[in-house]
């Protein structure tokens, strides 16, 4: 393809050539065969499960659950999504991709797969699909307006990002810096684990924080075969398969020891994400009906389905012991437990019959249901139904939840009354329940909230301005971390733009931004605007320059 052809036939003289053979980029069009088809399949699909819910699960509820679905992703497939929003400002529309795929979408395919209908367990399903179908109209509606506010920068996109651009967050880095990076996060999360918090949930400090923050880059080396996205054109070396596999068993044992079945999950599920983002925007271009595609399609499945589905639980199983005990001790008892498939069926059985107030239970594979559980918003809607919607307690505790994303010192100054310690040893989901059934010994707890519930009963249908209002600087911030190359003409006053690229701060933050919503919260919205995203973009730029500096005295060093 010409230059001339993806400037759309003008032909344009004293381009810097140069620029274009010294810095690969990949081309926008306006047509996207694979989109064209991925929507066309996705209507398939849904049309499939419909008909199978409707088969063995008809009733006006399941019904009406599958209508919003419907009218979800029509407002998604055939509103939203046009090519040139989704290649304009590819991270947002990730996460309103994603919002939809976990709340709406992902539902109703997993659950069909389960042979369960779309409202399985759901005590009020009615509020469930319509908080979710109004939480996605607004999410258009914000990125219609912020598309709208932003139309200028998506004429002349990466004006916002040059602060960014000197700081190399788009320079390619090195095969080498992207090692280097997963291994620094890899060291931070057993340093952390094994270390920091052995034996218990530990106060780890300042600078036990700080280490701990490093954690996320710890799935770089994923990102390495999709390295188009992020600027680098390098043929994969010799052995990177390898590599990576031995990486990815090492990241499994420190996953085993922290007890988190999402640490080495988000590995896969980044090369997912990654793949499908490349996909979507035409960097990669492949033929995905092969013999050896379905092959890894199936072993995938079974993985998932089978031997990491037992883990998850084998892990749950002895989770109750992860801060008594050296995690040494402890990784040995989670593979006991993995290996005893009869403790794993007792658990299956156990978890069915189990009565709680509090009930998690939707899918029966606990790695879907990390991407689709919306029993979670209908707990937090029951449990704020119960405690009344505009409660003065919850929202003074939401608020003040806030103000805990600031450091210590600061917030001596700023709110010296505030008991950061005290707020942050629970979750938004341990405060709902804990103002209805008045039992401090819930406390702790973790229990995972849902920004509808939590937003009832805080705010009223207020919520859902407040979610408005802080998603489109979130919109905004997410993409400065994309930006499109340009080409300058020799007076060096026109900027033609003619690629894009992504940071790989914005790679190795796929997974997180794919599931940025449902957060528990539309507080931790704003905690995202007022450090999180600062925090990743710091951390990226120490990373970048702190494994350059290393990478120049490994020059010579050929494992990487």
């Amino acid at each position: 393809m010409s230059v001339n052809t993806v400037l759309g036939g003008n032909p344009i003289k004293n381009l810097n050539m140069r620029y274009l053979t010294s810095a690969p980029i990949f081309f926008v069009t306006e047509s996207n065969t694979f989109l064209n088809n991925l929507l066309r399949g996705s209507w398939i699909v849904l049309g499939s499960c419909v008909a199978l819910q409707c088969l063995f699960f008809p009733g006006w509820v399941n019904l009406m659950a599958m209508a919003h679905v419907f009218i979800g992703w029509v407002l998604v497939a055939h509103i939203y999504f046009k090519n040139r929003v989704l290649k304009t400002y590819p991270l947002s529309s990730f996460l309103v991709l994603g919002f939809c795929c976990t709340q709406l979408y992902f539902p109703l395919l997993f659950t069909t797969i389960e042979a369960k209908p779309l409202v399985y367990n759901l005590d009020v399903p009615a509020q469930v699909f319509m908080h979710t179908l109004l939480a996605l109209i607004v999410l258009l509606l914000s990125h219609w307006i912020y598309r709208s506010i932003t139309f200028d920068r998506a004429v002349r996109p990466g004006r916002g990002s040059g602060l960014l651009k000197r700081l190399h967050f788009f320079t390619p880095p090195s095969n080498v810096q992207v090692w280097m990076m997963g291994l620094l996060g890899l060291g931070a999360t057993f340093v952390s684990s094994f270390i920091l918090r052995d034996g218990g949930d530990k106060d780890v400090g300042v600078l036990g924080k700080m280490v701990e923050a490093l954690a996320p880059f710890t799935y770089a080396p994923f990102f390495i075969p999709f390295g188009k996205l992020y600027g680098q054109h390098k043929i994969l070396p010799k052995g990177f398969a390898f590599k990576l596999i031995m990486f990815t068993i090492a990241l499994f044992v420190v996953s085993i020891g922290k007890n988190s079945r999402g640490a080495f999950m988000i590995g896969f599920t980044s090369l997912g994400f990654a793949f499908a983002l490349g996909m979507i925007l035409g960097v990669i271009k492949i033929k995905l009906i092969t013999w050896k595609n379905i092959f890894f399609a199936v072993g995938t499945i079974w993985l998932l389905t089978g031997p990491f589905s037992d883990l998850g639980k084998a892990m749950v199983i002895v989770r109750h012991q992860r801060n008594e005990i050296p995690k040494s001790e402890f990784i040995r008892l989670t593979w006991e437990a993995f290996k005893d498939k009869k403790l794993i069926r007792k658990y299956d059985q156990d978890a069915k019959l189990e009565e709680s107030d509090w009930d998690e239970t939707y899918l029966d594979n606990i790695f879907l249901a990390r991407f689709c559980n919306i029993k979670f918003n209908d707990a937090s809607l029951l449990l704020a139904r119960d405690l009344g919607y505009g409660n003065a307690d919850m929202r003074r505790f939401s608020t003040d939840r806030v103000w805990t994303i600031l450091p210590q010192p600061l917030l001596n100054v700023l709110h010296p009354r505030l008991d950061k310690e005290g707020l942050s040893s629970q979750s938004f989901g341990d405060q709902l329940r804990y103002l209805v059934v008045k039992n401090e010994f819930i406390i702790g707890f973790f229990v995972t909230g849902h920004l509808s519930g939590t937003g009832m009963a805080a705010f009223g249908w207020w919520y859902l301005l407040i979610l408005a209002l802080a998603i489109i600087p979130a919109f905004f911030l997410l993409d400065l971390l994309h930006v499109k190359k340009y080409v300058n003409n020799s007076n060096g006053q026109t900027e033609i733009s003619i690629g894009r690229r992504f940071s790989l701060c914005a790679l190795v933050n796929l997974t997180a931004i794919f599931q940025f919503l449902p957060a528990e919260s539309v507080m931790e919205v704003l905690q995202y605007l007022i450090r999180g995203w600062f925090q990743l973009v710091l951390l990226y730029a120490f990373l970048f320059f702190f494994t350059q500096k290393i990478t120049e005295g490994l020059k010579n060093f050929r494992f990487f």
